[in-house]
């Protein structure tokens, strides 16, 4: 999914386009605000670079352990100080539980 409007809540009057993804089971998507892409260490931020890199790492996981290990990373990267405020909402279909319905003929 890509951005399609400015940040949420800040004006009365904002536009956002809808947009759909497919999430299937054993996917997990991750939401975070930009307290995490713009956590810095020094002049250098954490960036979508090394989201993607992180997510990658973890793989398929539960979405307490995907924000877990989201925030343990950046806090890792930016030696405990965060300078923004950081939110993190991870959400997956759950294999176990996911089944289809077959008919007789």
């Amino acid at each position: 999914l890509e951005p399609s409007g400015p940040v949420l809540g800040a004006f009365d009057h904002a536009g956002y386009r809808e947009s759909l993804a497919r999430l299937n089971p054993g996917d997990t998507l991750l939401c975070y605000t930009d307290g995490l892409t713009e956590a810095r260490r020094g002049a250098n931020f954490f960036g979508e670079d090394r989201v993607m890199k992180m997510m990658g790492r973890t793989g398929p996981c539960e979405p307490s352990v995907c924000v877990a290990e989201a925030f343990e990373t950046v806090m890792r990267f930016t030696g405990g100080n965060l300078s923004d405020d950081l939110a993190l909402l991870a959400i997956s279909l759950d294999i176990s539980k996911h089944h289809t319905r077959s008919r007789a003929a």
